[in-house]
């Protein structure tokens, strides 16, 4: 149940982002200042796996995206230079962790646990 919301929190961020997110982005692309949408998926080292779907702004995450770390946390929401700007973590069951507005971090009360 859970996860069908999450889903279902997540389908109108899809639908606004139109037919490309089947773009694959690169590395090389991001750092020549790539400005559209995409999927980039993080390659070796320390980030390996970790994921973002959504427009990017001169190689930088911005506006609308879904940010999802390789432990299944998933950041969904605005961008605004390469960080969260309006949005909210979610856990890999779908609970609210941490919510970010104007690109301050409000906390949940209580805290379900600290991200890093």
């Amino acid at each position: 149940m859970k996860k069908l919301l999450l889903i279902l929190l997540c389908l109108p961020m899809i639908f606004s982002c139109g037919n490309n997110l089947d773009k694959e982005i690169t590395t090389e692309m991001l750092n020549d200042g790539y400005t559209g949408k995409g999927t980039h998926t993080y390659g070796k080292g320390e980030w390996e796996g970790e994921k973002y779907v959504g427009e990017y702004k001169d190689g930088k995450m911005h506006r609308q995206g879904t940010y999802t770390w390789t432990s299944g946390d998933k950041y969904v929401g605005e961008f605004k230079n390469d960080g969260p700007w309006d949005g909210t973590i979610y856990d890999e069951d779908g609970r609210k962790l941490l919510k970010f507005v104007n690109g301050e971090r409000i906390e949940q009360s209580p805290p379900i646990k600290t991200i890093d």
